[in-house]
């Protein structure tokens, strides 16, 4: 239902959306398995990622920060030689 309510608003305000490079992360409740059900928009489905990244922000579909963690403390390490 959210994925038609997209649809519909991209057409009503007659948005540009790329379909080959939109990606889904899907985060389960913790207690369930990571299954990623296919979510399509109109007639493509849309690829299913384990891993999103933007803006320097890592987000999983397993809800779990250590990824974020990593590439700030990696990142922090690069200024830090950098500055030096």
């Amino acid at each position: 239902r959210l994925t038609s309510c997209f649809a519909k608003a991209v057409e009503l305000l007659r948005l540009g959306v790329s379909l080959k490079k939109t990606e889904v992360l899907y985060q389960p409740p913790p207690q369930d398995n990571h299954f990623h059900p296919p979510i399509t928009i109109g007639e493509s489905e849309l690829e299913s990622v384990q891993l999103f990244s933007y803006l320097y922000s890592i987000t999983s579909s397993d809800i779990k920060i250590d990824k974020e963690i990593d590439s700030r403390l990696t990142n922090v390490g690069k200024t830090v030689i950098i500055v030096s």
